[in-house]
């Protein structure tokens, strides 16, 4: 007999197949990342909603982080006032709990369950809260609050006619009575039990029923004997008292005349039960070696025709062995095809990315404009679709740096298309500012790759941040294209940001960080084009400038294999503003490869960065 109070709640069952469920529901192709990424961009009033979604996925291989999700949804749904986001929370977090035999807290999230559900009129929802209430207080040893729930449930499942859930009460008040040893109570509800479980096995309704009836049949007896041997004692005093001792003495050989009659009795009852069992063990051996003997014949006979039906299909794997032979030498041959076409791609490629590397303008024009740089270019195949572009007018400098749709081959010819058409813009257009000249960089690109609103998913393009530096004036002009620029300097000397568009300030203790925004848009086709806004900032000596693609933040790694992150970026570049350009370079190779490990490279990675 199980004891009741020795295992965890059946409830987890349920909810397992509940998660299974939920989780077909959401839909197969939302990942976790998924699910993050869009709770970062959600209303506020769905937020509790996708954070029990990503609770529930963690639920399965029982991560810590469905305790948060889990909170994170508590906290979204109290502050929205949603009582049924709040329900199914407090229910995740109980069984959570459950399931890592913490029965105190799942105990508070019953309750606070509870204490919504009654807001509401989900009576069978109340009823099984309760039930759990009741299993969970008995686990934890609170007999009479066990008990109260568990009544308070049952009068609501009757109420509904909530059979599946009555029965389960039956049940549970059954163990938790047998287990205190209040055999009558246990049998009363063992019988209602039974009355509507509808079982298949009635044998193991009986022996049930058999057993608790013996329990109370033997406690009445102990009582009953008890009785009479107190009754018996002052009789046998009484007469004793008028008895000699000869008298006594024939009284004691009567009794143990008596009690040597019962144990004679019980040996030759126990003798004729033994020889009985005898009897049938033998006739069941007999049985089973005659079962025995049939199925070997039947194997025998099934082993000949098997035997038979082995010997030609060996000869079929015989004549097969052989067309695979023979498939094997087509595939090696076509194998060693495949690996010189593949040699030969390769090195049509790599003879690319001289073609590429050669097009990217000189470095000299950076060491002759800034103190100090650097430039963490990496792309994820041979050829990259992020590029960097430079051109020096008399004291202004203009700097690209972008990121073209796709990345190797792809992203290697828009990459210089573009270059080809800066190299063609820039130096006839001195008057123009940063803004004016993406918009007619994107005017050539829409031009030549026939992009137009007929054009039917055709968004081929690029992101890019693009500064024009006076190093006259300490001046810079900038425009963007969905990809922003940094500037670092001391705390003390913070950056004037009233003519800024759109910018977002980052501090430490010494340093600041300012994130200027770029326009929302491609420079390719797109559904709401406008022109490009051009900023003007202030520059000061010693600031050090940041342009880069999105390849750093998006890689993935780290212990849940989850991307680096802008914020992670910003504050890393804070953390290293005092060192050097050349030792910065070095410690953003040394932080990605530490971040990254052995998980593949997602995307091509540029980074820039000057010293005013």
């Amino acid at each position: 007999m199980k004891s009741a109070g020795k295992h965890p709640p059946n409830n987890i069952y349920i909810f397992v197949a509940f998660l299974f469920i939920s989780f077909n529901s959401f839909g197969q192709n939302n990942s976790i990342e998924t699910l993050k990424s869009k709770l970062k961009t959600s209303k506020d009033y769905e937020k509790s909603a996708i954070s029990y979604q990503i609770a529930l996925s963690y639920f399965a291989s029982n991560d810590e982080l469905c305790e948060f999700y889990a909170n994170e949804s508590i906290k979204y749904a109290k502050k929205n006032t949603q009582t049924n986001e709040l329900i199914d929370s407090y229910h995740l977090l109980a069984e959570y709990y459950i399931k890592n035999a913490n029965y105190k807290d799942a105990v508070k999230n019953y309750e606070n369950e509870y204490e919504k559900l009654k807001t509401t009129t989900r009576k069978k929802d109340i009823a099984m809260v309760l039930f759990n209430l009741g299993q969970t207080n008995n686990i934890l040893g609170r007999e009479k609050k066990s008990t109260d729930y568990l009544e308070e449930s049952l009068l609501i499942s009757e109420s509904i006619n909530y059979k599946y859930l009555i029965k389960r009460i039956y049940n549970l008040l059954y163990e938790i009575n047998y287990d205190r040893k209040k055999y009558k109570e246990a049998i009363e509800y063992l019988t209602k039990y039974m009355e509507i479980a509808e079982y298949e096995y009635k044998n193991e309704k009986e022996l049930k029923i058999e057993e608790a009836n013996m329990l109370i049949a033997l406690k009445d007896s102990i009582i009953d004997e008890q009785e009479t041997d107190f009754d018996s004692v002052t009789v046998i005093n009484n007469e004793l008292n008028t008895l000699s001792n000869e008298q006594q003495l024939e009284i004691k050989n009567l009794n143990l005349e008596n009690q040597l009659n019962k144990e004679k009795l019980s040996n030759q009852k126990l003798s004729i039960l033994l020889l009985i069992l005898f009897i049938v063990f033998i006739a069941v051996i007999a049985f089973l070696i005659l079962i025995q003997l049939r199925q070997k014949k039947k194997i025998n006979e099934v082993l000949t025709i098997k035997s038979s039906t082995i010997k030609q299909q060996n000869e079929e794997i015989k004549t097969q062995i052989d067309k695979i032979q023979s498939i094997n030498q087509e595939i090696i041959m076509s194998r060693d095809i495949i690996q010189e076409k593949n040699r030969s791609i390769t090195q049509s490629i790599k003879y690319a990315k001289r073609i590429q590397k050669a097009v990217f303008p000189a470095i000299q024009i950076l060491n002759e404009t800034f103190s100090e740089h650097f430039i963490f270019f990496k792309p994820k195949d041979i050829v990259s679709g992020d590029f960097y572009w430079l051109h020096k007018n008399k004291d202004k400098v203009y700097v690209i740096a972008g990121d073209c749709t796709g990345h190797g081959i792809p992203g290697a010819f828009m990459s210089l298309l573009s270059i080809s058409f800066l190299n063609e813009i820039v130096p006839n257009s001195k008057s123009l500012n940063a803004g004016e000249i993406l918009d007619l960089l994107r005017h050539k690109i829409k031009t030549t790759l026939h992009q137009n609103s007929n054009t039917d998913g055709q968004k081929d393009g690029l992101d890019v941040s693009f500064c024009i530096i006076d190093h006259d004036s300490l001046s810079l002009e900038f425009a963007g294209a969905n990809i922003p620029i940094y500037i670092v300097r001391e705390k003390d000397n913070v950056l004037d940001c009233k003519n800024i568009k759109n910018y977002k300030l980052f501090e430490s203790e010494n340093i600041s960080l300012i994130e200027i925004k770029g326009d929302k848009q491609p420079v390719a086709i797109h559904i709401k084009e406008k022109p490009f806004a051009n900023q003007k900032i202030n520059l000061q000596k010693e600031d050090k400038l940041y342009m880069f693609s999105d390849g750093y933040s998006d890689q993935f790694g780290g212990k849940n294999n989850s991307k680096f992150m802008s914020r992670n970026f910003k504050k890393l570049l804070v953390e290293i503003y005092s060192e050097s350009m050349d030792e910065q370079n070095k410690i953003l190779h040394e932080t990605l490869s530490k971040w990254q490990k052995n998980t593949e490279q997602v995307d091509d990675i540029l980074v820039l960065g000057l010293k005013i």
